[in-house]
């Protein structure tokens, strides 16, 4: 691995969801970078205990509940993330890299915005990720938050993206329904080589 001075230590959570495992397959293969995949559950206390002991490390935050369908994006379920977020940062880590959504924009929105409209009515999981970036910026830790729009991209295999490119693959027309939102998407594959440049330089 190197001279250990020049090593970058990463705490990663979340790193078995659908970016965390590319990312971590990618971040492999770094050989200037430790992985420190965080396996705790952040909702425990003692989860803040066990965070300190890597104090000196970077942390980038991938964990949380994700919504999988449209029903799912106004359960309290998505509260959690909340709780998840205050016990990191009650932790001894400085350097945090927030993974955010571009959801706290709310539906419809176009790619230039870069403040939060109040009057635009939000759903949980938008309200909750946008609570957690307020928090971010008041507490007095470094942190860099990262906005990400819709990922698509193997190896998922469902969603709107997914299922036209399949309908169009067989020559069959996809069914679009007109009342869906306005959305902005990214390839998986985009978002992971901008995660690997940015936790390679210095944060």
């Amino acid at each position: 691995m190197g001279n250990l001075q020049n090593v970058k230590k990463i705490v990663i959570t979340g790193f078995k969801g659908y970016i965390g495992k590319k990312l971590v397959q990618e971040l492999r293969q770094e050989n200037k970078i430790k992985l420190i995949l965080f396996k705790e559950n952040l909702l425990e206390k003692k989860s803040i205990q066990i965070l300190n002991k890597f104090h000196d490390c970077i942390l980038l935050h991938l964990a949380g509940y994700v919504p999988k369908n449209v029903k799912d994006y106004e359960t309290p379920k998505n509260k959690k993330n909340i709780k998840i977020f205050e016990n990191i940062l009650k932790s001894n880590i400085k350097n945090i890299y927030l993974i955010s959504t571009y959801a706290i924009f709310g539906n419809n929105n176009v790619i230039n915005e870069k403040i939060p409209n109040k009057k635009k009515k939000l759903n949980t999981y938008s309200k909750s990720k946008l609570i957690i970036e307020k928090i971010a910026l008041k507490s007095k830790k470094k942190v860099v938050i990262l906005r990400v729009p819709g990922i698509f991209g193997y190896p998922r295999k469902s969603g709107l993206i997914y299922n036209t490119i399949i309908k169009l693959l067989k020559n069959k027309e996809p069914h679009i329904n007109k009342n869906l939102p306005q959305i902005i998407v990214m390839h998986l594959r985009t978002i992971v080589t901008i995660l690997v440049h940015l936790l390679k330089k210095d944060i």
